[in-house]
């Protein structure tokens, strides 16, 4: 394969995938090689959230009345933000299943396998043995 005839674009994943996918001539670069020193310079590109709380900010400093649509999404990014954290959140019934699967797990590893409680946590019978010694006659 020739890779001389590549061509080869700048561009930040936090763009929108239809730059990255389609790029414009702009971006185009002749460095083949990304080097750490170019890192320096990233942009800073705000969250949604953040976008709507300058928008805010921007209408109270006008003295202008915030937008109740506005306000709203503001209001439900804080609601989704405390729901989302996982300090918290309640564990679902599935999830406090699991965590008890995985603590009766580890209080099996703990125990010795060649104890009685290992042979009745895992429900292992018992192998069959000698009761008596039957002497069959002889030189012993």
């Amino acid at each position: 394969m020739n890779y001389e005839n590549d061509n080869f674009y700048s561009y930040d994943l936090r763009e929108p995938q239809r730059k990255i996918i389609n790029p414009s001539s702009l971006k185009e670069t002749k460095q083949t090689v990304v080097y750490t020193e170019d890192w320096t310079n990233i942009p800073y590109y705000p969250t949604t959230k953040e976008r709507r709380i300058i928008k805010a900010k921007e209408f109270i400093s006008s003295g202008q009345q915030v937008p109740l649509i506005l306000a709203n999404q503001i209001h439900d990014d804080n609601k989704n933000q405390i729901l989302v954290d996982e300090f918290n959140r309640q564990p679902t019934q599935y999830e406090t299943i699991q965590q008890n699967k995985n603590k009766q797990m580890q209080q099996q590893k703990q125990t010795n396998i060649y104890s009685i409680q290992y042979a009745i946590q895992q429900k292992i019978k018992p192998r069959a043995s000698t009761n008596t010694k039957i002497k069959l006659g002889g030189v012993v």
